[in-house]
């Protein structure tokens, strides 16, 4: 599932790497107030014609009824969020997949131009690390001047 997919290219990035990489991709779920893409509707035309994948596009905000009710029926095991960069909403959308997620990614992660979603990033480390292993992602090349981007991957810990 991504959370603020927008034209799709991570989330079918993401897709196509765990189709094509062994895992077992049932489902995916893309999330978006804005209409579906061309590149997403493709995508979800040949995952349904080549592999049954069920393909959802939620064209809502993600704290809708529908999009509640479909984590809460698809339970997906891994989402990437992107969607609002306010502190509410990234927070709002973390614990919306929280308790079903095998892995959490988050977006903006190390960006002085979304603040929010860094802080948001550094406190989940802190709070949710009895739970989850960290890895951040956010080398910058020497000619971009500042702080941008960044994706954080939590996987959840496996008990013993």
């Amino acid at each position: 599932m991504e959370i603020g997919c927008r034209w799709g290219g991570m989330f079918i990035l993401i897709g196509e790497w765990i189709r094509r990489n062994g895992g077992q991709l049932r489902a995916v779920t893309a999330v978006d107030p804005i209409e579906p893409s061309p590149f997403i509707q493709t995508w979800f035309r040949l995952l349904r014609e080549q592999s049954g994948i069920e393909a959802t596009y939620l064209r809502d905000f993600s704290t809708s009824a529908s999009v509640r009710q479909a984590v809460d029926r698809i339970r997906p095991d891994m989402i990437f969020i992107d969607g609002d960069h306010e502190l509410r909403g990234a927070l709002g959308d973390h614990m919306l997949v929280h308790d079903h997620a095998r892995i959490i990614a988050h977006h903006d992660i190390f960006s002085q131009a979304w603040p929010d979603t860094t802080f948001l990033w550094e406190t989940l480390k802190k709070l949710e690390a009895h739970d989850f292993d960290f890895f951040d992602f956010v080398d910058q090349y020497p000619s971009v001047g500042g702080n941008f981007l960044g994706i954080g991957a939590m996987k959840r810990k496996v008990l013993a």
